[in-house]
């Protein structure tokens, strides 16, 4: 499996977690929320994006091979992810571990983030953590 349909996976996983979070508090965040997310999430996951990110990989690792590690630990740490929040789900746990969850999320985010992406790309991802923002500071 490639890198970036892993990173597919893990958009769609954390929707799933994101969407738990926000009706566990219907009077606190705004439903839209999730529509906004499904928008961003399917244009982190379009081919421009997925291009963008694959171009960053060999970047990083042309400029220096022993990058390859870290490319190979981040796709394990989306992999671990997609397989958490599907223990979770499975186990009707997602509520509970909402908030770890997207903490995950928020760094493996931050670490794709430094890859050298494009500007436009890196304004998607900071999207993408103000949505995140959003919701760990809602409280009931």
């Amino acid at each position: 499996m490639a890198f970036t349909d892993t990173w597919k996976e893990f958009l769609e996983k954390f929707a799933k977690i994101y969407q738990t979070k926000i009706e566990a508090q219907p009077d606190v965040l705004p439903q839209n929320a999730i529509d906004l997310l499904r928008k961003v999430s399917a244009k982190l996951a379009a081919p421009d994006v997925l291009e963008a990110i694959d171009k960053a990989i060999k970047e990083e690792t042309n400029a220096d091979a022993r990058n390859q590690a870290s490319i190979d630990f981040l796709e394990e740490e989306l992999k671990l992810f997609v397989t958490s929040v599907n223990e979770d789900l499975k186990q009707n746990r997602s509520q509970q571990r909402a908030d770890s969850r997207l903490a995950q999320a928020k760094t493996i985010k931050d670490s794709l983030g430094a890859l050298p992406l494009p500007g436009w790309v890196k304004k998607l991802l900071g999207i993408l953590n103000e949505l995140i923002d959003l919701v760990k500071v809602a409280r009931p």
